[in-house]
């Protein structure tokens, strides 16, 4: 996971606790939860991961103000951490997408198009 890659110092010093966001050496980490949907029934699970995205997601993110951004179109981004038993999962595409001010933005595979 690059951003607790960090370290406890750097974590500490380039880490926005208050809207998990994290700004380091000119990149944007963003955290949120990837949904993977289920293949052999309907439903969903979800990992809280971070994604690396552009500064303009993050301001996007802050001029909601805990407001819902369900409305807005996804954003890109690229996954920031290895998900549990699908290596090589790091660095993938994902599509940032806003949903309601007091839940994290929802993170999708990128060619996941539920």
């Amino acid at each position: 996971d690059e951003v607790w890659a960090l370290g406890e110092e750097a974590r500490q010093a380039h880490l926005d606790w208050a809207t998990d966001v994290c700004h380091h050496e000119g990149r944007w980490f963003l955290r949120g939860v990837l949904y993977v949907p289920f293949t052999f029934s309907d439903g969903r699970w979800g990992w809280g991961c971070w994604a690396e995205v552009q500064e303009s997601t993050v301001h996007a993110l802050w001029a909601l103000e805990d407001r819902d951004g369900s409305h807005l179109p996804p954003e890109p981004g690229t996954l920031a951490c290895e998900i549990p038993c699908y290596p090589d999962s790091m660095g993938l595409p994902v599509r940032v997408q806003f949903g309601p001010g007091h839940l994290r933005p929802f993170f999708y595979c990128a060619e996941d198009q539920t």
